[in-house]
């Protein structure tokens, strides 16, 4: 699915598609501990982090993209489009699923909410998506605050439901924002622009 990149993100951040090239920037952050322990792998060898670039940039019907800040990549965002589900005729309509990783010198900055806002907002302004969802274990309170600013909407918890790469079982959060709770957000409550 083609969208118009590059964006440009505030003043310092530009978000941009995922490139092979990325493979070493992606490495830098992904082979860290803190980094790995709230996601799905352990840390990654050089050549696991390239597997993982190279399959990310040949997928069909997704949308990855790297975070530029200051002009060096310190994070990437996005996920996989698919239909949304229907009991009659089949939809127009997609459902997008995001996610988000960043090397720690970004982490506290604000970077991610700015980011990832921007891109909801690209998505559903140029793509026919109605509901855009996300995960996040719930000992990672940082990733929740992230998507609650950005307007997503917590809508399960499951308890202890995923044994993390260091044994220990995580509970996962789901979260889910519908297009029309992101354009009808209030702007002073830091939400996303008016409908387009």
């Amino acid at each position: 699915m083609a969208l118009p990149f590059p964006l440009d993100v505030g003043t310092d951040l530009r978000l941009r598609p995922l490139r092979t090239t990325d493979v070493d920037a992606v490495h830098s952050w992904r082979a860290l501990p803190e980094v790995a322990r709230f996601t799905s792998r352990r840390p990654l060898d050089r050549g696991a982090t390239a597997t993982l670039v190279e399959g990310r940039v040949a997928e069909r019907d997704s949308l990855h993209v790297a975070i530029e800040r200051r002009g060096r990549t310190v994070g990437e965002m996005g996920g996989r489009f698919t239909p949304a589900p229907h009991l009659g005729d089949p939809s127009v309509w997609w459902q997008w699923t995001l996610a988000y990783t960043l090397h720690p010198d970004a982490w506290g900055a604000g970077v991610a909410t700015v980011c990832a806002r921007a891109l909801c907002t690209h998505v559903l302004t140029h793509l026919p998506v109605r509901r855009i969802t996300a995960m996040c274990f719930a000992q990672h309170g940082a990733s929740a605050r992230v998507l609650a600013k950005v307007g997503f909407r917590e809508e399960g918890h499951s308890v202890r439901a995923v044994r993390g790469w260091d044994g220990t079982w995580w509970d996962d959060l789901t979260f889910a924002l519908l297009r029309e709770e992101f354009f009808d957000a209030a702007p002073d409550a830091g939400g996303p622009p008016a409908r387009p």
